[in-house]
């Protein structure tokens, strides 16, 4: 009776139905490879040949040194291996800088497992205060993927505020001359000795020059007989 009622009704759920059936199993072929896609890519790809990566961090090294408080400082940078196989050949240059060196070169490893690290000391030792060369480190190695090289960079600054206690150090050695001049008259008194007796012998002579104007005085009355007699013959 429904049919008879409805006709349009009844054609339309006959042709409808199976669209909608015909549609949802469309989706479900579509979404399978979809997720047959993703599957695979989640898995890891076991024929993938394992890699060596090499990394370094960080890449600058900054260094700040008070001379009043510290002569040196030291800082360190990290080599990695980012990779699945080992990280041959490796090789960690020497500072491009003489104000710079690796405490730690000759424990440095040729080579580095796979996810493994090292670390390299580096000290700042300034010359003197203010802004030192800047200088680099090279490392490389036999990466298999990604580069092969790294550089570290440096920079250094060194600040003092104290005097250096170079001068101190100049003014004690120089009271070392002092003590040989103080010996030097010592050595001078022993003439100052044997001028003493030299006046003693002058003075045995200053009294043999005394008698000499007593000897002189006897001539004085010679003249009287010269005189002439005016007044005639002396009468006996």
């Amino acid at each position: 009776m429904s049919l008879r009622a409805h006709p349009v009704a009844a054609i339309a759920r006959v042709i409808i139905v199976p669209i909608a059936l015909a549609a949802i199993v469309a989706s479900a072929a579509f979404a399978r490879p979809a997720l047959a896609q993703s599957d695979q890519d989640a898995s890891p790809d076991k024929t993938k040949p394992p890699v060596s990566k090499l990394s370094v961090s960080p890449k600058t090294l900054s260094y700040s040194v008070n001379l009043d408080i510290a002569t040196t400082e030291t800082k360190s940078f990290t080599i990695k291996n980012t990779g699945t196989a080992t990280l041959g050949s490796l090789s960690v240059g020497t500072p491009t800088s003489s104000d710079y060196v690796i405490t730690n070169l000759s424990s440095v490893p040729p080579s580095i497992p796979a996810k493994g690290s090292v670390t390299v000391k580096v000290e700042f030792i300034p010359t003197g205060k203010g802004t030192a060369p800047g200088g680099t480190i090279g490392i490389s190695a036999s990466a298999t993927s990604g580069p092969k090289t790294a550089t570290v960079t440096l920079k250094g600054k060194a600040t003092q505020k104290k005097p250096t206690p170079t001068v101190t150090a100049t003014a004690t050695a120089s009271a070392t001359p002092s003590a040989t001049a103080t010996s030097t008259p010592t050595a001078s008194a022993t003439p100052s000795s044997t001028i003493v007796p030299t006046p003693t012998a002058s003075a045995t002579s200053s009294s043999t020059v005394a008698p000499t104007p007593t000897a002189s005085a006897t001539p004085s009355p010679t003249p009287l007989p010269n005189v002439i007699n005016i007044y005639g013959p002396v009468l006996n």
